[in-house]
């Protein structure tokens, strides 16, 4: 059965801003979709099975979905009939701790069983005569499907000291822990200042992480409010033009423990140490550690190694895709940022 959807942008997500945000914002979206991406360019669009969002300014913002399971028959590659099954949940909280930091917690789960893939199938989700009026046909059968969740703040920052023009570095500690079969990733966003920098868990493979990751300077001085938005993202998102026919994966994204801006440190524009005194100060009242100690600093950017991590058991899938809009019908745009591993 055929279905004709109006692709229509309600809403931007925290997760991608065509212009910060003004005020202190917490953001949470959890979704389950479903593509195909030779007909839906490379998934840039998407049919959202199930979805949740929220926000808030002050009270902790929280999406969550159960995905019940779906079935798609169709032909494998040998041009048997069979039919697969997809089903999981996803869980996205933000929210500003008292007496602490801004806190990011995301949980994503997901079972494919039976999958295959044959290119002569019909599309499960067509864009590719109309991106504006998909088509969506249940008879059909996608090649991509997800469990996915994102949470985002926006602190606002104010810049104190005797101090003027500098960069400020961002230092976040990230805690998770993924298993099963690893077909997902786990990635972060960070925009201020009018730039952004988007930085990947190193081959999230499955195992424990704890990492501390420093962001890039970003330009910063005195006299008027700064926004700072900060994105956590994960999925499992299985691709099945990339798997074995009849194969079943699974795969646990577990970033529910937090992922948190700890500390922030300046220096001049030119890479040399800011000699005159500088401050910050926050709209959601959080302290955040001030960087002095060069030492503490230079640590900061070690690049951060997984705890007891196993080896990885996906290879050449791309990674990449991440939703922007949440409308009043279940349909999600997608937009490529960076891969993990390129395919094409």
């Amino acid at each position: 059965m055929k279905n004709w959807f109006p692709l229509i942008v309600v809403a931007l997500t925290a997760f991608f801003h065509s212009g910060l945000a003004s005020a202190q914002e917490l953001d949470a979206h959890a979704s389950a979709t479903a593509s195909n991406r030779h007909y839906a360019p490379q998934a840039v669009y998407a049919f959202e099975m199930d979805i949740d969002h929220s926000n808030s300014s002050t009270t902790p913002a929280v999406a969550s979905i159960d995905l019940p399971e779906v079935s798609f028959t169709g032909l494998d590659r040998t041009g048997t009939t069979r039919t697969m099954h997809f089903n999981g949940s996803s869980h996205a909280k933000a929210q500003f701790r008292l007496g602490g930091t801004p806190a990011l917690h995301t949980y994503v789960t997901g079972t494919l069983t039976n999958g295959f893939y044959n290119p002569s199938n019909p599309p499960f989700f067509d864009t590719t005569e109309n991106p504006g009026s998909p088509i969506l046909d249940w008879d059909g059968v996608p090649d991509t499907l997800d469990t996915y969740a994102n949470a985002s703040f926006t602190e606002i920052l104010h810049w104190g000291g005797t101090a003027t023009n500098y960069l400020a570095y961002y230092k976040f500690r990230i805690h998770g822990v993924i298993t099963g079969d690893a077909l997902g990733y786990a990635a972060i966003l960070v925009e201020t200042g009018g730039e952004q920098e988007f930085w990947s868990l190193p081959e999230s493979g499955p195992g424990t992480y704890e990492v501390i990751w420093m962001s890039r300077g970003f330009p910063a001085g005195k006299g008027f409010p700064q926004p700072i938005t900060v994105t956590f993202f994960s999925a499992f998102n299985p691709m099945t033009e990339y798997l074995p026919d009849g194969i079943n994966v699974s795969g646990t994204y577990d970033f529910g423990a937090t992922i948190s801006l700890e500390a922030i440190g300046v220096e001049t524009e030119t890479g040399g140490p800011v000699l005159e005194d500088w401050s910050v100060t926050a709209d959601s009242g959080t302290i955040y550690e001030e960087i002095l100690d060069e030492r503490l600093f230079a640590d900061a950017f070690e690049e951060p190694q997984p705890v007891n991590r196993t080896s990885a058991t996906s290879t050449g899938l791309q990674v990449c895709m991440q939703t922007l809009n949440v409308g009043n019908i279940p349909v999600v745009e997608r937009k490529l940022v960076r891969c993990l591993t390129e395919n094409e």
